[in-house]
Protein backbone atom coordinates (compact mmCIF):
# COMPACT_ATOMS: atom_id res chain seq x y z
CA UNK A 1 0.00 0.00 0.00
CA UNK A 2 1.15 3.55 -0.73
CA UNK A 3 0.20 6.94 0.66
CA UNK A 4 -0.10 9.91 -1.68
CA UNK A 5 1.26 13.21 -0.41
CA UNK A 6 -1.59 15.75 -0.26
CA UNK A 7 -1.38 19.49 -0.89
CA UNK A 8 -1.75 20.15 2.81
CA UNK A 9 1.04 17.77 3.72
CA UNK A 10 3.26 19.36 1.07
CA UNK A 11 2.72 22.74 2.73
CA UNK A 12 3.65 21.28 6.09
CA UNK A 13 6.79 19.74 4.62
CA UNK A 14 7.72 23.04 3.01
CA UNK A 15 7.40 24.80 6.35
CA UNK A 16 9.55 22.15 8.01
CA UNK A 17 12.27 22.65 5.42
CA UNK A 18 13.36 25.84 7.17
CA UNK A 19 14.30 23.78 10.22
CA UNK A 20 16.69 21.33 8.57
CA UNK A 21 19.51 21.64 6.01
CA UNK A 22 18.83 21.66 2.30
CA UNK A 23 20.46 18.27 1.73
CA UNK A 24 17.90 16.57 3.95
CA UNK A 25 14.91 18.12 2.24
CA UNK A 26 13.92 18.48 -1.37
CA UNK A 27 13.37 21.66 -3.29
CA UNK A 28 9.86 22.40 -4.60
CA UNK A 29 9.04 20.66 -7.85
CA UNK A 30 9.87 22.97 -10.74
CA UNK A 31 8.23 23.47 -14.12
CA UNK A 32 8.24 20.04 -15.78
CA UNK A 33 9.57 17.78 -13.01
CA UNK A 34 6.59 16.20 -11.28
CA UNK A 35 5.70 13.44 -8.87
CA UNK A 36 6.10 10.80 -11.56
CA UNK A 37 8.58 12.49 -13.88
CA UNK A 38 8.76 14.60 -17.01
CA UNK A 39 7.91 13.19 -20.44
CA UNK A 40 10.98 12.90 -22.66
CA UNK A 41 9.30 11.12 -25.58
CA UNK A 42 5.66 9.96 -25.94
CA UNK A 43 5.68 9.55 -29.73
CA UNK A 44 3.14 6.72 -29.85
CA UNK A 45 5.61 4.00 -30.82
CA UNK A 46 8.17 1.96 -28.91
CA UNK A 47 11.03 3.84 -27.21
CA UNK A 48 13.61 1.70 -25.39
CA UNK A 49 16.90 1.61 -23.53
CA UNK A 50 17.43 5.24 -22.46
CA UNK A 51 20.86 6.56 -21.51
CA UNK A 52 21.51 9.95 -19.94
CA UNK A 53 24.47 12.37 -19.98
CA UNK A 54 25.04 15.84 -18.50
CA UNK A 55 24.89 18.95 -20.65
CA UNK A 56 25.15 22.68 -19.78
CA UNK A 57 23.70 24.64 -16.83
CA UNK A 58 22.08 21.68 -15.12
CA UNK A 59 20.49 20.32 -18.30
CA UNK A 60 20.80 16.71 -19.48
CA UNK A 61 20.65 14.82 -22.78
CA UNK A 62 18.64 11.57 -22.96
CA UNK A 63 19.32 9.13 -25.83
CA UNK A 64 17.16 6.10 -26.73
CA UNK A 65 16.08 3.52 -29.36
CA UNK A 66 12.99 4.65 -31.26
CA UNK A 67 10.72 2.72 -33.67
CA UNK A 68 8.50 5.60 -34.87
CA UNK A 69 9.74 5.01 -38.43
CA UNK A 70 9.86 1.77 -40.42
CA UNK A 71 13.39 1.15 -39.17
CA UNK A 72 14.62 1.53 -35.62
CA UNK A 73 16.56 4.73 -35.05
CA UNK A 74 18.44 6.58 -32.32
CA UNK A 75 16.75 9.72 -31.01
CA UNK A 76 17.75 12.23 -28.32
CA UNK A 77 16.23 15.06 -26.28
CA UNK A 78 17.76 17.72 -24.08
CA UNK A 79 15.93 18.69 -20.88
CA UNK A 80 16.71 21.94 -19.11
CA UNK A 81 17.34 22.13 -15.36
CA UNK A 82 13.56 22.30 -14.79
CA UNK A 83 12.80 19.23 -16.91
CA UNK A 84 11.50 21.13 -19.96
CA UNK A 85 12.35 19.81 -23.47
CA UNK A 86 14.78 22.08 -25.31
CA UNK A 87 14.74 20.45 -28.76
CA UNK A 88 11.93 19.37 -31.09
CA UNK A 89 8.93 17.63 -29.54
CA UNK A 90 9.75 13.95 -28.90
CA UNK A 91 13.41 14.46 -29.74
CA UNK A 92 15.76 14.75 -32.69
CA UNK A 93 17.15 12.03 -34.94
CA UNK A 94 20.71 10.94 -34.10
CA UNK A 95 21.11 7.98 -36.47
CA UNK A 96 19.48 4.98 -38.14
CA UNK A 97 19.89 1.34 -37.06
CA UNK A 98 18.08 -0.69 -39.78
CA UNK A 99 17.78 -3.63 -37.39
CA UNK A 100 16.26 -4.58 -34.07
CA UNK A 101 19.25 -4.49 -31.76
CA UNK A 102 19.22 -5.61 -28.16
CA UNK A 103 22.33 -3.55 -27.38
CA UNK A 104 21.60 -0.39 -25.46
CA UNK A 105 22.97 2.67 -27.30
CA UNK A 106 25.88 4.21 -25.42
CA UNK A 107 26.43 7.92 -24.86
CA UNK A 108 28.79 10.17 -22.90
CA UNK A 109 29.24 13.93 -22.65
CA UNK A 110 31.44 15.62 -25.23
CA UNK A 111 32.54 18.16 -22.61
CA UNK A 112 30.96 21.03 -24.56
CA UNK A 113 27.24 20.55 -23.85
CA UNK A 114 26.68 17.85 -26.46
CA UNK A 115 27.11 14.09 -26.54
CA UNK A 116 28.97 11.28 -28.26
CA UNK A 117 26.66 8.39 -29.16
CA UNK A 118 27.67 4.88 -30.30
CA UNK A 119 25.39 2.09 -31.57
CA UNK A 120 25.43 -1.10 -33.65
CA UNK A 121 23.72 -1.19 -37.07
CA UNK A 122 23.32 -3.36 -40.17
CA UNK A 123 22.58 -0.29 -42.29
CA UNK A 124 25.98 -0.12 -44.00
CA UNK A 125 26.52 -3.81 -44.75
CA UNK A 126 23.74 -6.39 -44.64
CA UNK A 127 26.10 -9.20 -43.64
CA UNK A 128 27.59 -7.44 -40.62
CA UNK A 129 26.67 -5.35 -37.62
CA UNK A 130 29.01 -2.38 -37.48
CA UNK A 131 29.55 0.26 -34.83
CA UNK A 132 28.53 3.80 -35.76
CA UNK A 133 29.34 6.95 -33.76
CA UNK A 134 27.77 10.39 -33.93
CA UNK A 135 28.40 13.65 -32.11
CA UNK A 136 25.50 15.99 -31.42
CA UNK A 137 26.00 19.51 -30.11
CA UNK A 138 24.00 21.35 -27.44
CA UNK A 139 21.38 22.28 -30.08
CA UNK A 140 20.86 18.66 -31.16
CA UNK A 141 22.70 19.18 -34.46
CA UNK A 142 24.56 16.17 -35.87
CA UNK A 143 28.20 17.04 -36.48
CA UNK A 144 29.70 13.97 -38.18
CA UNK A 145 29.31 12.20 -41.50
CA UNK A 146 26.71 14.54 -43.04
CA UNK A 147 24.20 13.28 -40.48
CA UNK A 148 24.93 9.57 -40.80
CA UNK A 149 27.74 9.37 -38.32
CA UNK A 150 31.16 7.76 -38.72
CA UNK A 151 32.18 4.11 -38.80
CA UNK A 152 34.07 3.16 -35.64
CA UNK A 153 35.53 0.03 -37.22
CA UNK A 154 35.24 -0.87 -40.95
CA UNK A 155 36.40 -4.49 -40.46
CA UNK A 156 34.12 -7.17 -41.94
CA UNK A 157 32.80 -8.53 -38.65
CA UNK A 158 29.90 -8.45 -36.23
CA UNK A 159 30.53 -5.66 -33.73
CA UNK A 160 28.23 -5.74 -30.70
CA UNK A 161 27.73 -4.57 -27.13
CA UNK A 162 29.78 -1.32 -27.17
CA UNK A 163 30.89 0.37 -23.95
CA UNK A 164 32.56 3.77 -23.86
CA UNK A 165 34.37 6.26 -21.63
CA UNK A 166 35.85 9.72 -22.04
CA UNK A 167 39.60 9.87 -22.74
CA UNK A 168 39.85 13.01 -20.57
CA UNK A 169 38.39 12.16 -17.16
CA UNK A 170 37.62 14.29 -15.28
CA UNK A 171 36.40 16.58 -18.04
CA UNK A 172 37.73 19.82 -16.59
CA UNK A 173 40.74 20.36 -18.83
CA UNK A 174 41.29 22.93 -21.59
CA UNK A 175 40.90 20.28 -24.29
CA UNK A 176 37.62 18.88 -25.59
CA UNK A 177 37.67 15.14 -24.88
CA UNK A 178 37.20 12.34 -27.33
CA UNK A 179 36.18 8.86 -26.27
CA UNK A 180 37.36 5.26 -26.08
CA UNK A 181 34.96 2.49 -27.07
CA UNK A 182 35.35 -1.27 -26.55
CA UNK A 183 33.16 -3.97 -28.09
CA UNK A 184 32.71 -7.66 -28.99
CA UNK A 185 34.10 -8.48 -32.45
CA UNK A 186 34.11 -11.83 -34.30
CA UNK A 187 36.58 -11.03 -37.14
CA UNK A 188 38.85 -13.86 -35.92
CA UNK A 189 36.08 -16.47 -35.57
CA UNK A 190 35.04 -16.38 -31.92
CA UNK A 191 34.16 -13.02 -30.43
CA UNK A 192 37.08 -11.10 -28.95
CA UNK A 193 37.29 -7.67 -27.31
CA UNK A 194 38.54 -4.75 -29.39
CA UNK A 195 38.90 -1.04 -28.61
CA UNK A 196 39.20 2.25 -30.53
CA UNK A 197 39.82 5.90 -29.65
CA UNK A 198 37.89 8.61 -31.52
CA UNK A 199 38.69 12.31 -31.19
CA UNK A 200 36.39 15.35 -31.13
CA UNK A 201 36.36 15.49 -34.94
CA UNK A 202 35.43 11.84 -35.44
CA UNK A 203 38.95 10.75 -36.39
CA UNK A 204 39.95 7.20 -35.38
CA UNK A 205 43.14 7.24 -33.31
CA UNK A 206 44.23 3.59 -33.17
CA UNK A 207 44.26 2.59 -36.84
CA UNK A 208 41.19 1.82 -38.89
CA UNK A 209 40.15 -1.35 -37.07
CA UNK A 210 41.17 -0.67 -33.47
CA UNK A 211 43.29 -2.80 -31.15
CA UNK A 212 42.64 -6.28 -29.76
CA UNK A 213 42.41 -6.63 -25.96
CA UNK A 214 41.68 -10.38 -25.71
CA UNK A 215 43.28 -13.33 -27.44
CA UNK A 216 42.12 -16.71 -26.22
CA UNK A 217 40.77 -19.93 -27.65
CA UNK A 218 37.36 -19.03 -26.22
CA UNK A 219 34.86 -16.25 -26.82
CA UNK A 220 35.29 -12.96 -24.95
CA UNK A 221 31.99 -11.24 -24.14
CA UNK A 222 30.24 -8.57 -22.07
CA UNK A 223 32.92 -5.85 -21.80
CA UNK A 224 32.79 -3.16 -19.12
CA UNK A 225 35.06 -0.11 -19.18
CA UNK A 226 36.55 2.69 -17.09
CA UNK A 227 39.24 5.32 -17.62
CA UNK A 228 42.81 4.38 -16.67
CA UNK A 229 43.54 7.61 -14.78
CA UNK A 230 46.66 8.56 -16.74
CA UNK A 231 45.42 11.73 -18.43
CA UNK A 232 46.76 15.14 -17.40
CA UNK A 233 46.41 18.74 -18.55
CA UNK A 234 48.10 18.04 -21.88
CA UNK A 235 47.71 14.30 -22.53
CA UNK A 236 44.71 12.06 -22.98
CA UNK A 237 44.38 8.86 -21.01
CA UNK A 238 43.63 5.26 -21.88
CA UNK A 239 41.11 2.76 -20.57
CA UNK A 240 40.78 -0.44 -18.55
CA UNK A 241 38.32 -3.07 -19.78
CA UNK A 242 37.05 -6.25 -18.12
CA UNK A 243 35.07 -9.07 -19.79
CA UNK A 244 33.92 -12.69 -19.58
CA UNK A 245 36.14 -15.39 -21.10
CA UNK A 246 33.62 -18.02 -22.14
CA UNK A 247 35.37 -21.40 -22.05
CA UNK A 248 34.43 -24.67 -20.34
CA UNK A 249 33.63 -22.35 -17.45
CA UNK A 250 33.42 -18.57 -17.62
CA UNK A 251 36.17 -16.43 -16.09
CA UNK A 252 36.78 -12.70 -15.68
CA UNK A 253 39.73 -11.07 -17.46
CA UNK A 254 40.85 -7.44 -17.75
CA UNK A 255 43.27 -5.44 -19.86
CA UNK A 256 44.52 -1.88 -20.22
CA UNK A 257 45.03 0.08 -23.43
CA UNK A 258 47.06 3.30 -23.11
CA UNK A 259 46.57 6.62 -24.88
CA UNK A 260 48.59 5.45 -27.89
CA UNK A 261 46.59 2.24 -28.39
CA UNK A 262 49.29 0.01 -26.88
CA UNK A 263 47.86 -3.02 -25.06
CA UNK A 264 49.63 -3.06 -21.70
CA UNK A 265 48.54 -6.11 -19.67
CA UNK A 266 49.35 -8.86 -22.17
CA UNK A 267 47.64 -10.35 -25.20
CA UNK A 268 44.78 -11.78 -23.14
CA UNK A 269 44.94 -9.47 -20.14
CA UNK A 270 45.07 -10.57 -16.52
CA UNK A 271 42.71 -13.08 -14.86
CA UNK A 272 40.74 -11.24 -12.17
CA UNK A 273 38.68 -14.30 -11.28
CA UNK A 274 39.19 -17.80 -12.70
CA UNK A 275 38.14 -20.11 -9.86
CA UNK A 276 36.17 -23.33 -10.25
CA UNK A 277 32.64 -22.78 -11.46
CA UNK A 278 31.47 -19.79 -13.47
CA UNK A 279 32.39 -16.15 -12.96
CA UNK A 280 30.10 -13.79 -14.86
CA UNK A 281 28.30 -10.39 -14.87
CA UNK A 282 31.46 -8.27 -14.49
CA UNK A 283 31.41 -4.71 -13.15
CA UNK A 284 34.35 -2.30 -13.11
CA UNK A 285 35.12 0.85 -11.09
CA UNK A 286 38.01 3.21 -11.55
CA UNK A 287 40.34 4.72 -11.83
CA UNK A 288 41.40 4.38 -8.20
CA UNK A 289 44.87 5.64 -9.10
CA UNK A 290 46.83 5.49 -12.33
CA UNK A 291 46.35 2.12 -14.07
CA UNK A 292 44.36 0.80 -11.11
CA UNK A 293 40.78 -0.49 -11.04
CA UNK A 294 38.35 -2.64 -9.08
CA UNK A 295 36.44 -5.49 -10.75
CA UNK A 296 33.46 -7.32 -9.26
CA UNK A 297 31.38 -10.23 -10.54
CA UNK A 298 28.87 -12.98 -9.79
CA UNK A 299 30.75 -16.10 -8.72
CA UNK A 300 29.71 -19.77 -8.85
CA UNK A 301 32.68 -21.43 -7.14
CA UNK A 302 30.27 -22.50 -4.38
CA UNK A 303 28.16 -25.16 -6.18
CA UNK A 304 25.18 -24.44 -3.92
CA UNK A 305 24.78 -20.71 -4.57
CA UNK A 306 26.10 -17.68 -6.42
CA UNK A 307 28.16 -15.15 -4.47
CA UNK A 308 29.72 -11.73 -5.14
CA UNK A 309 33.51 -11.48 -5.46
CA UNK A 310 35.87 -8.64 -6.27
CA UNK A 311 39.49 -8.00 -7.24
CA UNK A 312 41.79 -4.98 -7.40
CA UNK A 313 44.22 -4.73 -10.32
CA UNK A 314 47.24 -2.44 -10.05
CA UNK A 315 49.43 -2.03 -13.14
CA UNK A 316 48.29 -5.37 -14.48
CA UNK A 317 48.85 -7.33 -11.24
CA UNK A 318 46.04 -8.65 -9.05
CA UNK A 319 46.68 -7.15 -5.63
CA UNK A 320 44.37 -9.39 -3.61
CA UNK A 321 44.11 -13.18 -3.35
CA UNK A 322 44.18 -14.96 -6.70
CA UNK A 323 40.62 -15.22 -8.06
CA UNK A 324 39.39 -12.45 -5.81
CA UNK A 325 37.93 -11.94 -2.35
CA UNK A 326 34.31 -12.53 -1.29
CA UNK A 327 32.16 -9.41 -1.01
CA UNK A 328 29.06 -11.39 -0.06
CA UNK A 329 28.70 -15.12 0.56
CA UNK A 330 25.40 -15.04 2.47
CA UNK A 331 22.91 -17.84 1.96
CA UNK A 332 20.97 -17.70 -1.29
CA UNK A 333 22.05 -16.34 -4.65
CA UNK A 334 23.67 -12.93 -5.08
CA UNK A 335 24.05 -11.56 -8.61
CA UNK A 336 24.46 -8.65 -11.03
CA UNK A 337 26.83 -6.34 -9.13
CA UNK A 338 27.34 -2.68 -9.97
CA UNK A 339 30.31 -0.65 -8.66
CA UNK A 340 31.49 2.90 -8.01
CA UNK A 341 34.76 4.11 -6.55
CA UNK A 342 34.61 5.53 -3.02
CA UNK A 343 36.99 7.92 -1.25
CA UNK A 344 38.89 4.80 -0.22
CA UNK A 345 38.07 1.60 -2.07
CA UNK A 346 34.84 0.89 -3.93
CA UNK A 347 31.14 0.39 -3.22
CA UNK A 348 29.47 -2.71 -4.67
CA UNK A 349 25.67 -3.11 -4.90
CA UNK A 350 23.99 -6.37 -5.94
CA UNK A 351 20.72 -8.30 -6.13
CA UNK A 352 20.49 -10.41 -2.99
CA UNK A 353 18.56 -13.64 -2.37
CA UNK A 354 19.30 -14.30 1.30
CA UNK A 355 15.58 -13.77 2.00
CA UNK A 356 13.95 -16.66 0.09
CA UNK A 357 10.60 -14.86 -0.06
CA UNK A 358 11.77 -12.00 -2.32
CA UNK A 359 14.79 -10.30 -3.85
CA UNK A 360 16.50 -7.36 -2.17
CA UNK A 361 19.41 -5.02 -2.86
CA UNK A 362 22.47 -5.08 -0.61
CA UNK A 363 25.73 -3.17 -0.71
CA UNK A 364 29.27 -3.28 0.67
CA UNK A 365 32.27 -0.97 0.66
CA UNK A 366 35.65 -2.66 0.29
CA UNK A 367 38.88 -0.81 0.99
CA UNK A 368 42.04 -0.94 -1.08
CA UNK A 369 43.07 -4.14 0.69
CA UNK A 370 39.77 -5.87 -0.06
CA UNK A 371 38.56 -5.65 3.55
CA UNK A 372 34.79 -5.11 3.97
CA UNK A 373 33.99 -1.81 5.67
CA UNK A 374 30.33 -2.41 6.42
CA UNK A 375 28.63 -5.35 8.13
CA UNK A 376 29.62 -8.88 7.13
CA UNK A 377 27.96 -9.73 3.79
CA UNK A 378 26.86 -6.12 3.36
CA UNK A 379 24.05 -3.82 4.42
CA UNK A 380 20.60 -3.45 2.87
CA UNK A 381 20.19 -0.77 0.22
CA UNK A 382 16.51 -1.75 0.08
CA UNK A 383 14.96 -4.85 1.65
CA UNK A 384 11.25 -4.07 1.76
CA UNK A 385 8.69 -6.72 0.76
CA UNK A 386 8.62 -7.43 -2.95
CA UNK A 387 11.48 -7.63 -5.44
CA UNK A 388 14.16 -5.00 -6.03
CA UNK A 389 16.36 -5.51 -9.09
CA UNK A 390 18.19 -3.90 -12.05
CA UNK A 391 20.29 -1.64 -9.85
CA UNK A 392 22.37 1.22 -11.27
CA UNK A 393 24.81 3.32 -9.23
CA UNK A 394 26.88 6.50 -9.52
CA UNK A 395 29.24 8.21 -7.10
CA UNK A 396 27.79 10.96 -4.90
CA UNK A 397 31.21 12.69 -5.09
CA UNK A 398 31.52 12.45 -1.28
CA UNK A 399 32.62 8.84 -0.96
CA UNK A 400 29.14 7.35 -1.15
CA UNK A 401 26.78 6.32 -3.95
CA UNK A 402 23.37 7.03 -5.40
CA UNK A 403 21.53 3.85 -6.39
CA UNK A 404 18.38 3.48 -8.47
CA UNK A 405 16.48 0.29 -9.25
CA UNK A 406 13.26 -1.32 -10.45
CA UNK A 407 10.95 -2.04 -7.52
CA UNK A 408 8.05 -4.53 -7.40
CA UNK A 409 6.75 -3.88 -3.90
CA UNK A 410 3.31 -3.26 -5.46
CA UNK A 411 1.54 -4.81 -8.42
CA UNK A 412 3.58 -2.84 -10.99
CA UNK A 413 7.24 -2.09 -11.57
CA UNK A 414 8.25 1.31 -10.17
CA UNK A 415 11.52 3.26 -9.93
CA UNK A 416 13.09 3.96 -6.53
CA UNK A 417 16.40 5.39 -5.36
CA UNK A 418 18.66 5.46 -2.30
CA UNK A 419 21.80 7.31 -1.25
CA UNK A 420 24.42 5.32 0.67
CA UNK A 421 27.11 7.11 2.67
CA UNK A 422 30.70 5.91 2.66
CA UNK A 423 29.93 4.22 5.99
CA UNK A 424 26.82 2.41 4.81
CA UNK A 425 24.20 4.80 6.15
CA UNK A 426 21.04 5.44 4.15
CA UNK A 427 20.28 9.14 3.67
CA UNK A 428 16.99 8.69 1.83
CA UNK A 429 14.03 7.03 3.63
CA UNK A 430 14.83 3.47 4.66
CA UNK A 431 12.41 2.06 2.10
CA UNK A 432 13.97 4.19 -0.63
CA UNK A 433 12.92 7.43 -2.31
CA UNK A 434 10.27 6.98 -5.03
CA UNK A 435 11.34 8.33 -8.41
CA UNK A 436 8.22 7.20 -10.27
CA UNK A 437 5.13 5.26 -9.17
CA UNK A 438 2.89 5.96 -12.16
CA UNK A 439 0.36 3.33 -13.25
CA UNK A 440 1.66 0.34 -15.23
CA UNK A 441 5.36 -0.54 -15.38
CA UNK A 442 8.52 1.56 -15.30
CA UNK A 443 11.75 -0.24 -16.18
CA UNK A 444 15.38 0.06 -17.38
CA UNK A 445 16.48 3.06 -15.25
CA UNK A 446 19.72 4.94 -15.92
CA UNK A 447 21.03 7.79 -13.79
CA UNK A 448 23.62 10.51 -13.42
CA UNK A 449 24.62 12.94 -10.67
CA UNK A 450 25.56 16.42 -11.88
CA UNK A 451 26.93 17.60 -8.53
CA UNK A 452 23.59 19.08 -7.47
CA UNK A 453 20.84 16.65 -8.45
CA UNK A 454 20.36 13.05 -9.47
CA UNK A 455 18.55 12.67 -12.79
CA UNK A 456 17.01 9.30 -13.65
CA UNK A 457 15.63 8.26 -17.06
CA UNK A 458 13.59 5.10 -17.69
CA UNK A 459 11.18 3.19 -19.95
CA UNK A 460 7.54 3.91 -19.09
CA UNK A 461 4.33 2.02 -19.97
CA UNK A 462 1.77 4.58 -18.75
CA UNK A 463 -1.09 5.12 -19.28
CA UNK A 464 -2.37 1.82 -20.66
CA UNK A 465 0.70 -0.28 -21.39
CA UNK A 466 0.29 -0.01 -25.17
CA UNK A 467 3.58 1.69 -26.03
CA UNK A 468 6.84 2.21 -24.19
CA UNK A 469 7.75 5.88 -23.69
CA UNK A 470 10.73 7.62 -22.11
CA UNK A 471 10.42 9.66 -18.91
CA UNK A 472 12.91 11.26 -16.53
CA UNK A 473 12.87 12.80 -13.07
CA UNK A 474 15.05 14.84 -10.75
CA UNK A 475 15.88 13.71 -7.20
CA UNK A 476 17.66 16.06 -4.78
CA UNK A 477 20.73 14.65 -3.01
CA UNK A 478 18.85 14.55 0.29
CA UNK A 479 15.82 12.49 -0.65
CA UNK A 480 12.16 12.74 -1.53
CA UNK A 481 10.87 15.49 -3.82
CA UNK A 482 7.77 17.33 -2.67
CA UNK A 483 4.68 15.99 -4.37
CA UNK A 484 6.09 12.50 -4.86
CA UNK A 485 4.51 9.33 -3.54
CA UNK A 486 6.10 8.05 -0.35
CA UNK A 487 5.94 4.51 1.06
CA UNK A 488 3.61 3.81 3.93
CA UNK A 489 5.74 3.67 7.10
CA UNK A 490 6.41 0.25 8.55
CA UNK A 491 6.46 -0.39 12.29
CA UNK A 492 9.75 0.57 13.86
CA UNK A 493 11.24 1.85 17.06
CA UNK A 494 10.04 5.14 18.48
CA UNK A 495 12.96 7.53 18.48
CA UNK A 496 13.85 10.56 20.56
CA UNK A 497 17.13 12.50 20.38
CA UNK A 498 18.04 14.88 23.23
CA UNK A 499 20.96 17.27 23.66
CA UNK A 500 22.89 16.60 26.87
CA UNK A 501 25.59 19.24 26.37
CA UNK A 502 25.20 22.98 25.91
CA UNK A 503 24.59 24.28 22.40
CA UNK A 504 26.80 26.05 21.24
CA UNK A 505 29.53 23.70 22.49
CA UNK A 506 33.29 23.64 22.19
CA UNK A 507 35.02 20.46 23.39
CA UNK A 508 32.33 17.82 22.77
CA UNK A 509 28.67 17.53 21.81
CA UNK A 510 26.76 14.86 23.70
CA UNK A 511 23.31 13.59 22.73
CA UNK A 512 20.98 10.95 24.14
CA UNK A 513 19.19 8.56 21.79
CA UNK A 514 16.07 6.96 23.31
CA UNK A 515 14.75 3.77 21.68
CA UNK A 516 11.57 1.86 22.48
CA UNK A 517 12.94 -1.43 21.11
CA UNK A 518 16.07 -2.95 19.65
CA UNK A 519 16.74 -1.18 16.34
CA UNK A 520 19.55 -0.52 13.88
CA UNK A 521 20.75 3.06 14.36
CA UNK A 522 22.69 5.16 11.84
CA UNK A 523 23.93 8.52 13.11
CA UNK A 524 25.85 10.78 10.73
CA UNK A 525 27.23 14.32 11.04
CA UNK A 526 26.93 16.69 8.06
CA UNK A 527 28.19 20.16 7.25
CA UNK A 528 25.81 23.04 6.49
CA UNK A 529 25.75 22.21 2.75
CA UNK A 530 25.07 18.52 3.26
CA UNK A 531 28.69 17.32 3.10
CA UNK A 532 29.02 14.08 5.04
CA UNK A 533 31.66 14.37 7.78
CA UNK A 534 31.52 11.40 10.11
CA UNK A 535 29.48 8.47 11.37
CA UNK A 536 28.79 8.26 15.11
CA UNK A 537 26.82 5.00 15.00
CA UNK A 538 25.93 2.31 12.48
CA UNK A 539 24.84 -0.70 14.48
CA UNK A 540 21.91 -2.33 16.26
CA UNK A 541 21.19 -0.88 19.68
CA UNK A 542 19.02 -2.30 22.44
CA UNK A 543 15.93 -0.56 23.80
CA UNK A 544 16.80 2.23 26.21
CA UNK A 545 19.02 5.31 26.23
CA UNK A 546 22.35 5.55 24.43
CA UNK A 547 24.79 8.47 24.41
CA UNK A 548 26.45 9.73 21.22
CA UNK A 549 29.51 11.98 21.37
CA UNK A 550 31.10 14.16 18.69
CA UNK A 551 34.45 15.86 19.26
CA UNK A 552 34.22 18.06 16.18
CA UNK A 553 36.50 15.91 14.02
CA UNK A 554 35.67 14.45 10.62
CA UNK A 555 36.24 10.86 9.49
CA UNK A 556 39.89 11.65 8.69
CA UNK A 557 40.47 12.94 12.25
CA UNK A 558 40.72 16.58 11.15
CA UNK A 559 39.10 19.15 13.46
CA UNK A 560 36.29 20.99 11.70
CA UNK A 561 36.07 24.79 12.12
CA UNK A 562 33.54 26.55 14.30
CA UNK A 563 30.11 26.73 12.71
CA UNK A 564 26.76 25.02 12.24
CA UNK A 565 26.52 21.25 11.76
CA UNK A 566 23.71 18.72 11.65
CA UNK A 567 23.38 15.26 13.16
CA UNK A 568 20.90 12.93 11.50
CA UNK A 569 19.88 9.90 13.56
CA UNK A 570 17.94 7.18 11.78
CA UNK A 571 16.38 4.25 13.63
CA UNK A 572 14.23 1.89 11.60
CA UNK A 573 11.99 4.18 9.54
CA UNK A 574 12.24 7.01 12.09
CA UNK A 575 14.74 9.82 11.82
CA UNK A 576 15.60 12.98 13.69
CA UNK A 577 17.86 15.91 12.81
CA UNK A 578 19.62 17.98 15.47
CA UNK A 579 21.36 21.29 14.79
CA UNK A 580 24.78 21.50 16.46
CA UNK A 581 26.66 24.79 16.83
CA UNK A 582 30.37 24.44 17.48
CA UNK A 583 31.88 27.48 19.19
CA UNK A 584 35.48 28.58 18.75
Amino acid sequence: MFIRVTTASCLLLAAAAALIPVFLMSSPASAAWSADGAAVCTQGSEQNHPVIVPSLNGSVIVVWFDSRNADVAIFAQRLDANGNPMWAANGVLVGEIFSTSTDRPKAISDGAGGAYVVWSTTGLEINFERLIAQRIDSNGTRLWGFGGGIVVCPANSHQNNPVMVSDLLPVNLPQVPGFIVAWEDNRSGDFEIYAQQVDRNGVRGWGDNGVRLSNSADAALNPVICADGTNNATLRGGAMVAWIRNGATTDIHANRVDRTGAVIWGANGVAAGAAAGDQFSPAIAGPSGASTCFVSWSDGRNPNQTDIYAQRIVNGVVSWTANGLPVCSAAGDQSDPVMVTATVGAIVVWEDGRDPSDGDLFGQRIDNNGAPQWAANGLPVCDVAGNQFRARAVSDQQGGAFVTWVDQRGSDFDIFAQRMTTNGGRIFPVAGSPVCQAIDDQDEPELLFDGSFVIVAWEDLRPAGNNIDIYANQVPPGGVVLGMTVPEPTPASDLRVRLLSSNPWSAEARLAVDLSKRTRVDANVYGPQGRWLRSLAETELAAGTHVLRWDGRNAAGVLEPAGVYFLRVQAGDRSNVVKLVRAR
